[in-house]
């Protein structure tokens, strides 16, 4: 044991001089991670070490006992370099796994894609172009899922149809969003009863995010009316001007704090990418904003031919201007009736109007279609915000993305249920549950194995970097960006957090101070998610302080 210990003594000093006479310079301890694991040790040294890290843990959660006496949690590291557990608590518990679910939509995507698979934001028409740039025929934009598809692009694939040749267009400009379900919100696939959290309408076709932005101008004539613009400019969106021009607005007055709705979220995680609150119990295609600026209110409604209108009411004051926000309820028509505005902007003359293409429309003309150009945004650039921003609208337009893109146009969660199930069953066909994209469901449920399982094959797969950098990194981006601060984690763990009320979850990869790379999952179900994050912290640090360490002598005679 003696001459052992010589040996790995000399072979330290050898691989530290080899590293200074290649120029390496020192870094804090805490920030080192070595690029290549040293296998030197022996497995007396292997199993002492790891014994000594679940020791490590099991104190953690021993001194939090009274907190996790009602939790159901679960804990597992694995090391990828051993092919081992190193550490196993309750890993075939069924339990809810909140945002990491997204862990396995972004899996089963890239797995059915591969990670050069673009979106694409498709025109057709199906007419014929004369030599003087006639269409005669109808135009359609068709969209396949880009959550992120802005006015910007919209305006881009306007210019492609004038640079096709396009001058004159006699038929209507239709907007296509076939490729989706008519199931718009995640409530209608997901058999919660409840919606937990509004996103914006769940979409083929998307603009802005679904999201309209009203702008309030006010000039300085007392009992003018301002000037209201909507944005995207679309002939689908209908402006209802009320308000007035004042010299004077009073001030409002202070209301009681009140707990949201979402009270026992973590902000950072599950959050409202708008301010809205439900308009009408249980219908949260009515939305309103909370507040008004300066006395001017702006709520919306759709008219009878599924245009949207917006009611402007109230006063604002002289020479101000407000900013406000709404749902898109109808997409589609959105788009249709903005493509219009940027194609005739471009100098395209239209005859005809908007509409959206019915299902059955959309099978009957499709084979006259022809192709005039399109718009495409890799994926990988939506599955990046997804994970580190943990975006659950974005995170449910991919989980219907992968049904659509497997043939189920009729039924995309049923069509993204199958593949996933089919992952799942390979690793346990009695534990899991997934209902969703983004984890919003309390009904989805994994097991720590699952999940690690998931991790693995990502890991070996040939889309890894790709899977690994869309994980926020611990102090760094995301929802980690104020966690692990000052400790070996930091820039180092690439993770998805979850939370949601009665749930909290870490899962992801991390380098020990070895180099080692180690795959884990922590899951808590329980009433107490803010404790149970600084559990993850704690557990967190250690295993990502964790190094192999040679069995002494004493230890041994110890044993």
């Amino acid at each position: 044991m003696k001459n052992s210990s010589c040996n790995k003594l000399v072979f330290a000093f050898f691989v530290l001089f080899s590293l200074i006479s290649v120029g390496k310079s020192a870094v804090d301890s805490l920030k080192v991670h070595n690029e290549t694991y040293f296998t030197g040790f022996t497995s007396l040294d292997s199993l002492y070490s790891i014994s000594k890290l679940g020791t490590e843990i099991e104190s953690i959660l021993s001194k939090n006992s009274k907190l996790l006496g009602k939790t159901n949690y679960g804990i597992g590291v694995y090391s990828l370099n051993q092919n081992k557990w190193y550490y196993k608590r309750n890993i075939k518990k069924s339990l809810t796994p909140a945002s990491t679910t997204k862990l396995i939509t972004t899996f089963t995507l890239l797995n059915q894609t591969g990670k050069n698979f673009n979106i694409s934001t498709e025109v057709y028409h199906d007419g014929k172009v004369d030599s003087e740039g006639n269409l005669k025929g109808n135009l359609y934009i068709r969209g396949k899922g880009d959550a992120l598809f802005s006015t910007g692009d919209l305006e881009m694939l306007a210019d492609k149809v004038k640079n096709s040749g396009i001058r004159k267009i006699t038929g209507n400009i239709y907007a296509d969003p076939t490729f989706y379900d008519e199931k718009v919100e995640r409530i209608d696939y997901s058999g919660d009863n409840d919606v937990v959290q509004a996103t914006p309408s769940i979409t083929a076709l998307n603009i802005d995010r679904n999201t309209a932005t009203i702008i309030v101008s006010a000039g300085k004539k007392r009992g003018d009316s301002p000037n209201v613009n909507v944005l995207p400019s679309s002939d689908s969106h209908i402006i209802i001007n009320n308000a007035k021009v004042v010299t004077y607005v009073p001030p409002k007055r202070k209301r009681s704090k009140r707990k949201s709705r979402g009270a026992g979220f973590e902000q950072n995680d599950i959050k409202s990418s708008l301010p809205y609150r439900e308009n009408v119990a249980g219908d949260f295609r009515s939305m309103m904003l909370l507040s008004s600026a300066a006395g001017i209110r702006v709520s919306t409604k759709m008219a009878s031919d599924g245009k949207q209108q917006f009611i402007v009411s109230g006063n604002i004051k002289a020479n101000t201007t407000y900013t406000y926000q709404h749902l898109i309820h109808n997409p589609s028509l959105t788009i249709a009736g903005a493509f219009k505005n940027r194609l005739k902007a471009g100098g395209i003359t239209i005859s005809g109007n908007i509409g959206v293409l019915s299902r059955d429309e959309a099978d009957s003309v499709k084979r006259s279609f022809t192709f005039v150009t399109d718009f495409k945004r890799p994926v990988v650039d939506i599955i990046n915000i997804m994970n580190k921003e943990s975006d659950n609208y974005l995170a449910e337009i991919l989980y219907k993305m992968i049904g659509a893109n497997a043939g189920n146009n009729k039924d995309n969660a049923a069509g993204s249920r199958i593949l996933q199930d089919s992952i799942l069953c390979s690793i346990d066909s009695n534990s899991c549950l997934i209902n969703d994209g983004s984890g919003l469901s309390r009904r989805n449920y994994v097991t720590v194995e699952a999940l690690v399982q998931i991790l693995i094959s990502a890991h070996h797969s040939p889309f890894h970097q790709e899977y690994r950098n869309s994980l926020s990194i611990a102090s760094v981006d995301g929802t980690l960006r104020k966690r692990f601060k000052l400790t070996p984690a930091e820039g180092n763990m690439h993770a998805k957090t979850g939370t949601l009320r009665n749930a909290s979850a870490l899962a992801g990869y991390v380098k020990t101070v070895d180099g080692e790379d180690l795959v884990f999952t922590f899951i808590f179900n329980g009433p107490n998610v803010g404790s149970y994050k600084m559990i993850e912290n704690e557990i967190g640090i250690a295993i990502s302080s964790f190094k192999m360490q040679e069995v002494k002598p004493d230890v041994l005679e110890k044993k």
